[in-house]
């Protein structure tokens, strides 16, 4: 049930999700106005090389939109997760977006080598519509036994540190993944003098994943998490 259920009065009498790929979703004839929860993609975490730490993947961001006019269908598509870097010196991949016929959730950014947080993007929609960016990825600690930041919780103002940076020993620590309104981020690898720890996965929709800690053997970027769509039909 979408966080906009509790304001229009009477449950729906048909809820779909949708957790990956692309489609058609046809609404059901008896459907006069419907309520559409999507959540964009969270990015990946990146590996750094010895002496810097990844940063945390950027999360995505969510859009709830209301309908009250006649539905038919709308295409759909479910945003494929940002990927952790496996190899050193790399950034993490954006996720992908997710979208509702006009309507779209944006993927957050992945992580950078240089140890910056991914950016998190703004959530697009109908000016009427209600909508929450996710948070950005913490950045890796810097060149030498320096903690990762944490990643930041949605939204534009007052902001909290959230998903655990990496800790450090002898090198920098990774940054942690961004939440999104459905997921905290992955937690950020710490840093080793041997063998850098990976960055965690994101544990749900939209979140960030976390950035692997430095060493001379650095850890993998964490994995984003996938988009969400929720489609919530009502007959009155």
């Amino acid at each position: 049930m979408s966080a906009l259920t509790q304001f229009i009065g009477g449950g729906p009498f048909v809820t779909t999700p949708y957790t990956t790929g692309t489609g058609t979703h046809t609404f059901n004839s008896a459907t006069v106005r419907a309520t559409i929860t999507l959540v964009g993609a969270g990015g990946g975490g990146a590996r750094p090389n010895t002496t810097g730490a990844g940063g945390g993947g950027g999360a995505g961001g969510a859009v709830w939109v209301v309908s009250t006019r006649a539905l038919t269908a709308a295409v759909y598509a479910v945003g494929a997760a940002g990927a952790g870097a496996t190899a050193n010196n790399t950034a993490g991949t954006a996720g992908s977006d997710t979208t509702f016929g006009r309507f779209a959730a944006l993927g957050g950014g992945g992580g950078a080598v240089a140890g910056t947080g991914g950016a998190a993007y703004a959530g697009s929609s109908s000016p009427a519509a209600g909508w929450s960016n996710g948070g950005s990825g913490g950045a890796g600690g810097t060149a030498g036994a320096n903690a990762g930041a944490a990643g930041f919780t949605p939204g534009d103002t007052a902001r909290v540190a959230v998903s655990a940076g990496g800790a450090a020993a002898t090198n920098a620590g990774g940054g942690g993944g961004g939440a999104s309104a459905y997921s905290a981020g992955g937690a950020g690898g710490a840093g080793h003098a041997s063998v850098g720890v990976a960055g965690t996965a994101a544990p749900t929709y939209g979140g960030g994943g976390g950035g692997g800690g430095a060493s001379a053997t650095s850890g993998n970027g964490g994995n984003g998490g996938g988009g969400y769509i929720v489609v919530e039909e009502y007959a009155s």
